[in-house]
């Protein structure tokens, strides 16, 4: 038990969401909000998501507490003059998640490797504002496993990548995450990329 609560990265609240943006809670019906934490979390930023099964009954709820694994900072800042408060919320993803070069790409169902949602929040004047930016692997089929070179080979399965792309473009996308960022300027990652702009084009 105190391996895990001393864990690094993992966070809580006793009343506030962490597992949505405030985009998200701003746009659900009303009923969403009389729902608990638990079961109203969104199970892909939920990691203790297994252990709350035990307490899906409703006279347990208040003692199931939905935990992130990620970053939040909560700072008072002066901009201008202006008062404001500044949040700072990243939520990392429970599918996929590994360490760099053990876990890369995407699987079927176009889930990417260390999906990250970073959240930052404004607050003046009882006015917030929520801006969300999502990272995460090139949602193709591929690995790079480490091996004693300093940059291990990529290698591309023989899969439907263009399948794994377009589930995981759609989610972004119904998600309203829009903007998609590419490396450029090496020609480390070349042949991924002309990977992705097929699928991309198709």
């Amino acid at each position: 038990m105190r391996a895990a609560l001393e864990t690094p990265g993992i966070y809580f609240s006793y009343g506030y969401d962490l597992t949505h943006t405030m985009q998200r809670l701003h746009s659900v019906a009303s009923d969403f909000h009389k729902m608990s934490l638990a079961s109203r979390a969104d199970a892909r930023f939920l990691w203790n998501g297994h252990l709350l099964k035990d307490f899906a009954h409703q006279q347990f709820e208040r003692f199931a507490l939905p935990v992130i694994q990620g970053f939040v900072a909560i700072n008072n800042v002066t901009v201008n003059g202006h008062q404001l408060m500044w949040s700072l919320v990243s939520r990392r993803c429970v599918d996929r998640a590994g360490t760099r070069f053990f876990m890369r790409g995407a699987d079927a169902q176009g889930n990417v490797a260390n999906f990250v949602e970073t959240e930052q929040i404004i607050e003046r004047g009882g006015e917030k504002s929520s801006f969300v930016q999502t990272r995460g692997s090139i949602p193709l089929f591929w690995s790079q496993y480490p091996d004693l070179k300093y940059k291990p080979a990529m290698v591309l399965s023989a899969e439907d990548h263009v399948a794994a792309y377009t589930r995981h473009m759609r989610d972004q996308i119904q998600r309203r995450a829009l903007v998609c960022l590419m490396p450029t300027g090496s020609d480390y990652f070349i042949g991924l990329c002309t990977c992705f702009d097929s699928g991309n084009e198709r």
